[in-house]
């Protein structure tokens, strides 16, 4: 009878949970938590450093992106400046093509004059901040010597040295291919529409802050000066914007937005000391801020649901503090990581700690002396339930050394051991 009672509580608990939506979280204790928003096509979260993914619902759908494409065409702009192909400061001349853009007032976009000479790094940050359709394609122009397909091309082959195979990439900056003016791309439906899953914009999102980190403190600005006047940053969760939220640090990235993909955001976001990047895909469009509140809604439920554990560089973990020694003077030594991490730790749940010898340098997990002082021996393994990251590992591995030295036995005493 009481076993009956507590089946009848779990049911009852359980149809709660149903009518109060938030059967994802209930169900997602022993995987990654799973988003609960119905409104919203496809989102997902992952902490930047470590790749842990902390929330997901739809991550590997591709669907239109809407202006997140012109993420990748900036990232093409960075590695060419890199390769000194452009340079922040060059003034390119803006095709017909690229300026026809600008007097479709529907669209967002920066007032550029076909034959006008303009900065790449002006181009960039209105790409960037203000979304502008005519400044990336601009951009684009100037990477493929004004050959649309060409630039199309090279977006999906960046995009496949990534991992990433199934994108389609169309357009610079986003619109679907019919809307491109005289920069869509020949032999392709004019109702074709750039497409990359959540998972994907993440990926590129943590090539792009690795390949520029200063990326962040230009979409930090909330408004830029163009060709003399001031537009408007499309961004409002960054501090003093309509959607802002003081409990989150926001940093930027970029907004999208058409019919077909809906309201569309990548955010970078410091979050109790770390840094995450949210994706939101496909919010409805009745609402200005449906992408913000979405990605509002999604932090929520991260910091709901997780606690944060810290692991400090060169201080030894407790749980995991020494690794054996074979043939040593010490049986054991004290390690630490060679770093600092973080792991997101389910509520309720206990972070797992092992450390593994250097399999070089190791013999039935035990690190063969002698040891020196600061040495990598080893791996620091930490895991726990529901823990996934983008690698598809299940695991966050940090490199450790010792922080104390052994010397090695003498043939002899290794033998009096053994008698």
């Amino acid at each position: 009878m009481k076993r009956f009672g507590i089946m009848l509580v779990e049911v009852v608990v359980l149809a709660l949970t149903v009518v109060g939506g938030v059967l994802p979280v209930y169900a997602a204790q022993t995987g990654v938590l799973r988003a609960n928003q119905a409104n919203v096509r496809a989102e997902m979260v992952v902490d930047n450093q470590t790749g842990q993914i902390l929330a997901a619902k739809n991550s590997r759908q591709a669907v239109p992106v809407a202006s997140l494409t012109k993420l990748v065409t900036l990232y093409i702009v960075v590695q060419q400046i890199k390769s000194g192909k452009l340079r922040w400061n060059q003034r390119i001349t803006v095709s017909k093509a690229a300026a026809g853009l600008t007097k479709d007032k529907i669209l967002m976009n920066v007032p550029l004059t076909a034959g006008k000479k303009y900065r790449v790094r002006d181009l960039f940050q209105a790409a960037l901040v203000c979304s502008a359709n005519d400044a990336a394609q601009a951009l684009a122009d100037a990477v493929s010597h004004n050959h649309p397909a060409k630039f199309a091309a090279m977006m999906r082959t960046q995009l496949q040295r990534w991992g990433i195979q199934d994108a389609k990439m169309y357009t610079a900056n986003g619109l679907d291919n019919g809307d491109d003016g005289a920069d869509r791309v020949a032999g392709v439906s004019k109702t074709a529409k750039d497409q990359l899953s959540a998972r994907d914009l993440v990926v590129v999102t943590q090539h792009l802050l690795r390949a520029d980190p200063g990326i962040l403190k230009m979409s930090q600005q909330r408004q830029i000066t163009f060709a003399g006047h001031q537009y408007q940053g499309s961004d409002q969760m960054l501090p003093g914007g309509a959607a802002a939220d003081p409990a989150y640090h926001v940093l930027g990235l970029k907004t999208g937005l058409t019919k077909a993909a809906g309201q569309c955001f990548v955010g970078v976001v410091d979050v109790q000391g770390r840094r995450l990047i949210t994706v939101v895909l496909g919010a409805p469009n009745r609402d200005q801020n449906a992408r913000f509140t979405a990605t509002k809604q999604l932090l929520d439920q991260v910091t709901n649901n997780y606690n944060v554990q810290r692991i400090a560089a060169h201080r030894p973990v407790r749980g995991a503090r020494t690794i054996r020694v074979m043939n040593g003077h010490k049986h054991r030594v004290t390690v630490a990581p060679r770093k600092e991490t973080a792991v997101w730790v389910r509520k309720g749940a206990q972070l797992q700690k092992r450390v593994t010898a250097l399999p070089s340098h190791a013999k039935n997990n035990q690190f063969v002396a002698p040891v020196a002082r600061d040495q990598r021996v080893g791996t620091l393994n930490l895991t726990a339930r529901g823990l996934r990251c983008m690698d598809g590992t299940t695991t966050i591995k940090l490199p450790v050394e010792a922080t104390q030295s052994t010397a090695r036995l003498s043939w002899w005493v290794r033998l009096m051991r053994l008698v």
